[in-house]
C-alpha cells in the first residue's frame, strides 16, 4: 500500500492535508515546508489529502490522477432535494435494455458511496441474462413456497401477514407474472464481507445501494429494492459463484420504466429529537 507523495515546487506549505489527516507532518505552515508521513504505510487511500490541496502538489501511486480532477459544478440545494424527493420504487419496466455503458457509471458513482475507515469493502453483481434471471425468480418462488408448507412447525397462522403475502407471490407466478423482479432488464446485487469482525459491510452496502438508485434516477433509469430476494442470500450466492466469505445484502433491479410520475409526494412528518 503506497502513501501520498509531496511535490516540493507546488506545495505552498499551507498544511491543509495535514489537517485533514493524522498520519502526515510538516515542519511548520509557509513556503518551503513539505509535509511528510509520519506513519508509513498507515494510508487507507481516503484521498482527503489529493482533494483538500489548493495547488495539485499531493499524488499518490494507488490513484488513478485523471480521475482525480477539480470540481467543476454542484447542483444547488433546491435541485438536490428534488432529485432525492422524485425518486420512487419503480415496478413496471419497458422491454428495453440498459446500455452497458450506463450500467458502468452507476456502479462508479456507487463505488463513490462511503465506507468506514474507506474500506470500500463491497462488490457488485450484474445480471442481464433473461434466462438467468428468470431460473433466479423461480427459486425464490420456489422458497415461499417451502415457507408456506412449514408455517405449522413455525408457528404461523394460514392468515398471518407473511403467509398470505408467501401466497400471493406463489400465486402470482404461477399465473405468469413475475412478483420478485418485475422483468426488470436488469438485476444489480451488491455484496460485501460476511464476517461479523467487518461489522461495517451491510452499512457499506446499503451506502452504495443508495448511490447507485439516485444517480441511476438522474440517468432516466428507474429501480427498486427487492427485499423478496433476500430471504435466502446463502443459496442465491451459491448459484452466482459468489465467494462464501461474502454475503449479498443488496438487491435491486433497474430499468427504464414503462410510466412517468408527475408530482412529489408527501411523507408522514417523523419524530424530531433534539437535545
Amino acid at each position: 500500500m503506497a502513501d501520498p507523495k509531496f511535490n516540493k515546487d507546488l506545495c505552498i506549505g499551507c498544511g491543509m492535508c495535514v489537517s485533514e489527516c493524522s498520519f502526515l507532518r510538516i515542519p511548520s505552515i509557509g513556503k518551503g515546508n513539505v509535509p511528510y508521513v509520519h506513519y508509513p504505510n498507515a494510508c487507507i487511500q481516503c484521498g482527503h489529502c489529493i482533494a483538500v490541496c489548493p495547488t495539485n502538489a499531493v499524488t499518490h501511486a494507488d490513484f488513478d490522477m485523471s480521475n482525480c480532477r477539480c470540481i467543476a459544478h454542484l447542483p444547488n440545494a433546491e435541485e438536490v432535494a428534488e432529485l432525492f424527493k422524485s425518486k420512487r420504487s419503480v415496478r413496471q419496466f419497458k422491454n428495453k435494455p440498459i446500455e452497458k455503458e450506463l450500467i458502468a457509471q452507476i456502479i462508479s458513482v456507487a463505488s463513490h458511496a462511503p465506507t468506514d475507515l474507506n474500506s470500500q469493502n463491497r462488490s457488485f453483481y450484474v445480471l442481464t441474462n433473461q434466462e438467468h434471471i428468470a431460473t433466479i425468480e423461480a427459486a425464490i418462488v420456489h422458497g415461499f413456497e417451502n415457507y408456506i408448507e412449514q408455517a405449522p412447525k413455525l408457528g404461523l397462522s394460514e392468515n398471518s401477514y407473511e403467509i398470505l403475502l408467501s401466497k400471493e407471490i406463489v400465486h402470482e407466478y404461477t399465473r405468469g407474472g413475475n412478483p420478485i423482479f418485475k422483468k426488470a432488464p436488469c438485476v444489480l446485487l451488491i455484496y460485501g464481507p460476511a464476517d461479523t469482525s467487518e461489522p461495517f459491510a451491510p452499512f457499506n452496502t446499503i451506502t452504495a445501494n443508495t448511490y447507485a438508485m439516485i444517480y441511476a434516477h438522474s440517468l432516466g433509469i428507474e429501480s427498486c429494492i427487492i427485499g423478496r430476494a433476500l430471504y435466502d442470500t446463502v443459496s442465491l450466492a451459491a448459484y452466482l459463484r459468489i465467494p462464501e466469505q461474502m454475503k449479498i445484502y443488496s438487491v435491486l433491479t433497474l430499468g427504464y420504466p414503462k410510466i412517468k410520475y408527475k408530482k412529489l409526494v408527501d411523507r408522514t412528518p417523523k419524530e424530531i429529537i433534539w437535545n
